[in-house]
């Protein structure tokens, strides 16, 4: 299975007041959300994480992706991703990837315009905003885990969550 998801901000303390994400402390945040990781996503499956994925040091960062957290990690680096970056699959920063015969297009940030979209023909995902606004446009989703119950996203809900969105766009 694929998953997507982004906007993890392992080890990043601020992120609880920044968020209001229900956690007394970052520990308690950073287990929670491996936990849930985990409930979720498999040894064999992947998942594309976009972006934020932890503001730590490398050793915390690697034992997330090699020990911790199920699955074979890509990463679409975000703006806290640029040290740690370690461990992953692969790492990009924008990725073109077709799933299941649907292009889409990842970025941790949303973009305004990308390849296709005026065709509704490439799907744009990405993170970056806390599900604090969406884009006004077709087939766009923040897959961060503050509008998704702090856990990845099948990408089989992916399409579900869309359809929701384009009919609640194509109404107004």
């Amino acid at each position: 299975m694929i998953f997507l998801t982004s906007d993890h901000h392992f080890s990043h303390k601020n992120i609880l007041r920044y968020c209001s994400r229900p956690f007394a402390t970052i520990r308690e945040h950073d287990e929670e959300l491996i936990r849930r990781w985990n409930e979720v996503v498999k040894p064999q499956d992947v998942v594309w994480h976009l972006g934020d994925f932890a503001l730590t040091t490398r050793a915390y960062t690697e034992d997330l992706v090699q020990n911790r957290l199920n699955g074979h990690i890509h990463l679409v680096a975000g703006g806290h991703d640029r040290r740690n970056i370690i461990g992953f699959e692969s790492v990009s920063q924008i990725k073109a990837i077709k799933i299941d015969g649907t292009m889409v297009v990842l970025c941790h940030y949303p973009l305004y315009s990308w390849p296709g979209m005026n065709k509704h023909m490439v799907w744009h995902l990405h993170g970056h905003v806390h599900n604090k606004y969406k884009l006004p446009r077709l087939n766009v989703l923040d897959v961060g885990v503050d509008g998704h119950n702090f856990t990845p996203i099948e990408w089989g809900n992916v399409k579900e969550l869309i359809a929701i969105e384009n009919e609640s766009k194509s109404a107004t």
